[in-house]
């Protein structure tokens, strides 16, 4: 017994401490300890304690492993908690197919209201990065519906993900803007108000506005720092590197090899991708043939997780960079599959249009028209001018031949 007490007290120690990787060593063997005494309710306590440590550490896969000895102690409303948290665990790994099935059946048979809500948003990122418009357009709506107190905040952030997704940037930012001021004072919701000061750096860098997206990522960086979140302020930096090469300055590839090993390390598959994508796009600006093993990486690693989003993104930035340079259908093929990757994301799928139409103009020049002026009405509408003027060149090629 006195072996279980130093266990406990250097645990809780270590998770004041917010030393996560030690934290969840030692509530290991609070709870190995506890289950050999028979103390059930610490060793459910030390399993459950020991998932929160491992899932601030960013482990993933280890994460799973200790849900299902913390899940083959718990009762009531502590079991779908965690089924909750294995949702997460399975997306964070790749598992996105599968998280959206569980996650889904999990709401199907909830009824707890403040459980049931979590879930659903849950399930809403899970479908937000499988690029399921329709349903997580119907999810927001019910979240909407049943949220209370602070979960209507949670039901506007994703309202602003699925504008932004539909290209209504204006409405997007302004729901961004609002949640951060809410939030933005709250060291508890830390990682939340850097989220939304993230998907502002995004509008921002979609219309070009520089300073104003560098802006945003310093800020969301002071956010992620105070939650402690290393994998937030990693996928933060892919993000700067990305920004800083849209706006024609250069980034280091090598700053971004951290991140990529983290992410490796850990089975952090969609944050490897997008550190491998930004990481490769580095790579092509500096001339260097390592390039192309990221960027394929890149497109490979999303692919696999069943994130076509990202990995349309990845196959996107391929094609810009050079892949398959000397034309072919190869190129045309990879071209085309990425449209339809980026299908959900209104601006990609419309600049991935305006390229296809561009690289088909010779050849099949009814369809280059085709999409080159729906392009330009989506760019219109989401007053997206440097994008229209792309389209209106795409059209002015094909009458001139």
């Amino acid at each position: 017994m006195a072996e279980l007490a130093d266990e406990l007290v250097a645990a809780e120690a270590l998770t004041v401490a917010a030393r996560w990787d030690q934290a969840a060593d030692a509530w290991g063997r609070v709870h190995a300890l506890a289950m050999q005494v028979g103390d059930l309710e610490l060793a459910q306590r030390g399993a459950n304690e020991r998932v929160e440590a491992l899932r601030r550490d960013d482990r993933p896969a280890s994460m799973l492993a200790a849900l299902e000895e913390a899940m083959a102690l718990a009762e009531g409303d502590a079991r779908p908690a965690l089924e909750v948290r294995l949702v997460a665990a399975m997306a964070d790994i790749g598992q996105l197919r599968g998280a959206a099935r569980v996650a889904g059946e999990l709401l199907a048979k909830m009824t707890t209201p403040g459980l049931r809500l979590v879930v659903a948003d849950t399930l809403a990122g899970v479908l937000l990065s499988r690029g399921d418009l329709l349903g997580l357009a119907n999810l927001v709506e019910q979240l909407e519906a049943e949220a209370r107190g602070g979960a209507v905040l949670a039901a506007r952030f994703r309202r602003a993900q699925l504008q932004r997704m539909q290209g209504q940037l204006d409405d997007a930012a302004e729901g961004f803007i609002q949640i951060h001021q809410v939030l933005a004072d709250h060291p508890q919701a830390a990682a939340a108000a850097g989220g939304a000061l993230c998907e502002l750096a995004d509008i921002c860098l979609i219309k070009g506005e520089f300073d104003e997206c560098f802006a945003f990522l310093g800020g969301a960086a002071g956010h992620f720092q105070e939650s402690r979140r290393r994998a937030a302020l990693f996928q933060l930096e892919a993000e700067r590197a990305m920004a800083v090469l849209t706006s024609g300055a250069t980034f280091l590839p090598g700053l971004l090899d951290g991140p990529v090993d983290y992410a490796g390390s850990r089975g952090l598959v969609l944050l490897e991708a997008r550190t491998r994508l930004a990481r490769g796009l580095c790579r092509v600006a500096g001339g260097s043939d390592a390039a192309w093993a990221d960027l394929d990486a890149a497109v490979l690693l999303a692919e696999t997780a069943g994130a076509p989003i990202l990995a349309g993104r990845a196959r996107l930035e391929r094609f810009l960079a050079g892949f398959g340079e000397e034309g072919g259908e190869r190129t045309v093929d990879d071209l085309r599959q990425a449209m339809e990757d980026l299908t959900g994301d209104r601006v990609w799928h419309s600049r991935a249009m305006v390229l296809l139409g561009q690289a088909v103009a010779a050849t099949r020049p009814g369809e280059a028209i085709e999409l080159a002026g729906r392009a330009l009405c989506r760019f219109q509408a989401m007053a997206l001018s440097e994008d229209e003027r792309s389209a209106s060149r795409v059209l002015a090629l094909v009458s001139s031949r």
